[in-house]
């Protein structure tokens, strides 16, 4: 009876924190679009999926980059954190292993990246960088 009791609530403590722990990386908007008419650098890889999740007080985004062609040398991709009134808060560079696989053709590669201290967040912008994109 007592080994029942506890596996009822282990059950319930780990459906809380699946459900509690979306909710919170919810509030954050992640924009990974490119505007109408804005070139953002000249590149063929695109950002086609991204989203949030809250790990122990860091932001991490997941996501998938499109990659149509075999690329000579692999860019970064650049997460800028803004606050609701769009002031930035940080803005990071963040390198995606396999981009630069020699494989020729489409490719869907994944990525992971962590933005730590980030309190305060709302929204996330993902570009992705060629290598000699200059900073502004």
């Amino acid at each position: 009876m007592k080994f029942e009791n506890g596996l009822l609530v282990v059950g319930v403590l780990l459906m809380a924190s699946l459900v509690t722990t979306p909710c919170l990386a919810s509030a954050v908007e992640v924009v990974f679009e490119t505007p109408n008419g804005l070139v953002l650098s000249s590149t063929s890889v695109t950002v086609v999926k991204a989203e949030p999740v809250n790990d122990e007080g860091s932001l991490r985004i997941t996501g998938q980059l499109k990659r149509p062609h075999r690329l000579p040398m692999a860019g970064h991709l650049h997460a800028f954190t803004y606050t609701v009134d769009n002031d930035l808060i940080t803005d990071s560079r963040h390198r995606v292993l396999s981009l630069n696989s020699q494989r020729k053709g489409l490719m869907r590669v994944p990525f992971n990246i962590l933005l730590e201290n980030n309190t305060g967040a709302s929204k996330v912008r993902l570009e992705f960088h060629n290598p000699g994109h200059q900073e502004s």
